[in-house]
């Protein structure tokens, strides 16, 4: 037990207890994968982007959202939460959080032809009927129409 002693002036000396302080556990977020996106905290302390740890009180209630950029879609929470939703943690000790972000595929569609046409690309000319004479149509620098 550590005491302390405290003499002010002329007299005699005071006892003081000591200040006990326990440490405020830290919320840490990591963001990963190839694509982006932000995580932000309720209470507000946390928006990673930029900042992306807080520390809270014991006995908080934390909730964090992800929210991925344009492009991404967010994969989902590893280390102190699972899965795709909010994540909720109760700060009781220092905790970790990986939020993983991937950039969206988009399914691939095949493509139709509409109207009438021939085309060749092996030699990187083409020749669609009723197009080599069409208003507005040019032939790009370096390259020759196929007669």
């Amino acid at each position: 037990m550590v005491s302390a002693w405290l003499a002010v002036g002329v007299g005699p000396c005071q006892y003081v207890p000591p200040i006990i302080t326990e440490p405020i556990p830290e919320l840490a977020v990591v963001k990963s994968g190839a694509g982006t996106g932000v995580v932000v905290s309720s209470p507000v302390g946390i928006n990673c982007g930029a900042d992306c740890s807080e520390a809270y009180a014991v006995g908080t209630v934390v909730t964090i959202t992800a929210a991925p950029d344009s492009g991404s879609i967010f994969a989902g929470w590893s280390g102190a939460c699972s899965g795709t939703g909010t994540c909720t943690i109760t700060m009781d000790a220092n905790k970790s959080v990986t939020a993983a972000f991937d950039i969206q595929t988009l399914p691939s569609t095949p493509l139709q032809s509409q109207g009438q046409g021939s085309g060749t690309n092996n030699q990187g000319t083409s020749n669609a009927s009723g197009l080599q004479n069409a208003p507005g149509v040019q032939t790009a620098p370096g390259l020759q129409k196929k007669r």
